[in-house]
């Protein structure tokens, strides 16, 4: 600027003037004139991918996938396992905000509540989680849609399409879920499995509850307005949202059903979960037949306090300290006071309780 020509004057504007107009002290401009700054360079081994070319990785895989708004830690995974490109995480994040290749759009943040309590499993057929989500179509009106979701691996294990949501709707869906799984529908077929479900009417109902318990299922419900502890089936339903309804207008139930039956089949075999360690829910239940264990592991507090299962299915950490439904408190003994004191109190233990078992304890060891 300082070397540009006034249009009024004929003479340069100078460095005096133009440092005087923006505010800008004399010494730093001349100071940074004598001092130019080095280009700044990463620290640590250079990478054989220039950031060109994982860009253009980044857009293939996008491109390739069949689902919209994954980001960047699933466009990473991909990366290793797909394209055999090995950079680090961070990386990938850059680069796609830098080219605006993330997602748009953000959820609101809002204050997490506390939930200690567990409804995820470590082995297939344990728990399962139903629930019924509404989807409006222009031709049909409203229609229901009921999925079962195994809790282990996140698998869509049955599901159902109707106009009319009732009893006979939620049990088509467990049904198929139990058909697929077992091998068959006969008395007993599921003995051992729980189902976790929320206070809506159709699982409620005789008539679900009764052919629940015909096949050996156990059911476990959810606190009333705490949709947490059914957030296996709710993050299910998120996705099919996200990736199938919204932006997307259905003219009849049989439209929404080739897009939901389509999506289905791809998120059962494509779709990467990360607690899982970024594999599909069919490539884990493949990996567990083989005996691999590709859960990610957890630090708990105390690995050996088992769960506690209030009545209804309530479930409660043995490693959480919380109040029980009497208002007591719960205690759960830490492993280093385990091993040094030699006494085990689980979760659902008040204090009162705990502090005569270790009297009882000590009593015992001195005689």
């Amino acid at each position: 600027m300082s070397e540009k020509i006034s249009p009024y004057t004929h003479l340069k504007y100078g460095v005096a003037m133009v440092c005087k107009v923006w505010n800008f002290p004399r010494s730093s401009y001349y100071y940074k004139e004598r001092h130019p700054q080095k280009q700044s360079s990463s620290r640590g081994r250079k990478s054989k991918t220039s950031d060109d070319q994982l860009l253009t990785a980044i857009k293939e895989c996008i491109n390739e996938s069949p689902f919209n708004g994954e980001g960047h830690r699933k466009i990473h995974a991909q990366l290793r396992r797909q394209k055999n490109v090995q950079v680090g995480r961070g990386r990938v994040l850059k680069v796609m905000r830098k080219n605006r290749l993330l997602s748009p759009y953000r959820s609101e943040q809002v204050k997490a509540k506390s939930h200690d309590g567990r409804i995820t499993t470590d082995e297939p057929n344990q728990m399962w989680g139903t629930d019924a989500a509404k989807i409006f179509t222009l031709e049909d009106g409203w229609v229901w849609f009921f999925g079962i979701i195994e809790h282990w691996n996140a698998e869509c294990l049955g599901w159902h399409l109707t106009k009319k949501g009732d009893r006979f709707a939620a049990i088509e869906a467990l049904t198929q879920g139990v058909e697929k799984t077992f091998g068959g529908v006969y008395q007993g077929a599921a003995r051992g499995l729980k189902l976790r479900i929320d206070h809506g009417s159709q699982f409620l109902s005789n008539g679900f509850m009764n052919q629940a318990r015909y096949w050996g299922i156990g059911i476990s419900k959810g606190f009333v307005r705490e949709p947490e502890t059914n957030g296996v089936v709710e993050r299910f339903h998120r996705t099919l949202k996200e990736q199938v309804v919204h932006g997307r207008h259905y003219h009849s139930i049989q439209d929404l059903h080739t897009s939901v039956s389509k999506f289905i089949e791809d998120y059962n075999a494509k779709w990467l979960v990360e607690k899982l360690n970024y594999h599909s829910p069919l490539e884990a239940r493949e990996l567990h037949m083989k005996g691999h264990n590709v859960l990610k592991k957890k630090k708990t507090i105390s690995p050996r306090a088992p769960e506690q299962e209030e009545e209804y299915g309530y479930f409660v950490l043995a490693s959480s300290k919380g109040v029980n439904e009497k208002g007591e408190e719960n205690f759960a003994v830490s492993l280093r006071e385990e091993e040094e004191h030699g006494y085990f109190v689980l979760a659902n233990t008040n204090v009162s309780q705990k502090n005569r078992v270790m009297e009882e304890q000590t009593a015992e060891r001195e005689r």
